[in-house]
């Protein structure tokens, strides 16, 4: 009997080690997967958030700030084999403000803004179609040169 009991506690023994052994492995898998940079971003939602630019402020203070009297310009993409561009954007004072996954975009601006389209991602001379409120000096057509950017200044006609 006492060699049964104790072959029983050898066995046990056996299993319990084995047992701790692989849940320190199973820790030391999860504590790497997890730290793991690419992996680790999915695992958290806000983490996966980290680090990008909320623009909805200036939309929010965009909006809160219109009055009926605002000036606005739309800016239209003229060339005629191109349906959209994602990558190009529209900026206001440096801000990005819209991109051209639509042909077209209306844009409310102030006098003095300074309005730059940036097609640098893309391989393509543009040209843009640019119209506006009524006193508003701005050019009518613009192009734009592969892999550049072009500005110009919102001005009242008095």
């Amino acid at each position: 009997m006492e060699e049964h009991l104790e072959k029983f506690l050898n066995k046990g023994n056996k299993i319990l080690v084995s047992l701790v052994l692989s849940l320190f492995c199973m820790l030391l898998v999860v504590q790497t997967v997890h730290t793991y940079e690419p992996l680790r971003l999915h695992f958290n939602i806000v983490e996966n958030r980290e680090g990008e630019k909320i623009e909805e402020d200036i939309l929010i203070q965009q909006a809160t700030s219109l009055d009926l009297q605002q000036d606005f310009i739309t800016i239209s993409l003229d060339t005629p084999y191109v349906q959209s561009l994602p990558l190009a954007n529209i900026l206001i004072n440096g801000t990005k403000i819209a991109d051209f996954t639509s042909l077209e975009n209306k844009i409310y601006v102030l006098e003095g803004d300074e309005i730059t389209i940036d097609i640098s991602p893309y391989f393509l001379d543009l040209s843009f179609k640019v119209s506006g409120s009524e006193g508003l000096k701005i050019p009518s057509i613009i192009t734009v040169p592969a892999k550049d950017k072009y500005s110009f200044f919102v001005d009242k006609v008095k």
